[in-house]
């Protein structure tokens, strides 16, 4: 795991650097990180949210380059206390969450307004290699509580997308307004030698 960039590891070869950090105020629907920069290895989000939507939870998720492009495979693995449940998709599958001119990567559930515990879903989704001209990958990890009909859940998802270019756009939406005390971090991780 790399090391996070601090005041004294600012340079260390193969540390997290951070490119940009948001906090809601409660009037937005959408953080944006726009104009990534290619000097990295990898880039990774971690996130602490939560919706206002008028659901106990909602969908979250996060779209790349403002482009339309199709899912190659992806597997998904979820568990809720002792019950493990998941599934996959077949390869070559169709372009899938289309939504404000581009197709989501990246799709995983978090609380809503009609949660009445107050917890945020916490998590990270990892784009391995994201300067490269290869399909990309990303991995996700979240962790969520809801109420009512209170339940704790853990998802786990791999998956390959069809988009060669570069990621210089990573835009996580959700349905309503994000709620305050809602953040996103995105790190740059270095490579080995960098």
């Amino acid at each position: 795991m790399p090391i996070p960039a601090g005041s004294s590891a600012g340079t260390t070869k193969g540390s997290m650097v951070l490119i940009k950090s948001i906090v809601a105020d409660g009037t937005f629907g959408t953080f944006g990180f726009y104009n990534i920069p290619q000097i990295y290895q990898d880039l990774m989000i971690v996130y602490y949210v939560r919706s206002d939507y008028a659901q106990s939870t909602t969908t979250f998720s996060t779209y790349t380059n403002n482009a339309t492009y199709s899912l190659s495979s992806y597997t998904n693995f979820n568990g809720s206390g002792s019950l493990p449940f998941g599934g996959s998709t077949a390869t070559n599958t169709t372009a899938f969450n289309q939504a404000a001119g581009g197709a989501y990567a990246v799709s995983c559930e978090i609380p809503a307004g009609l949660s009445s515990l107050g917890l945020h879903a916490s998590g990270m989704i990892y784009y391995p290699n994201y300067t490269s001209s290869n399909n990309k990958v990303y991995i996700v990890r979240n962790s969520i509580v809801s109420h009512p009909n209170p339940y704790a859940t853990t998802q786990q998802t791999v998956g390959l997308y069809r988009d060669t270019a570069p990621i210089t756009q990573l835009i996580p939406s959700t349905n309503g307004n994000y709620k305050v005390g809602s953040y996103m971090e995105l790190w740059g991780i270095r490579a080995a030698n960098q």
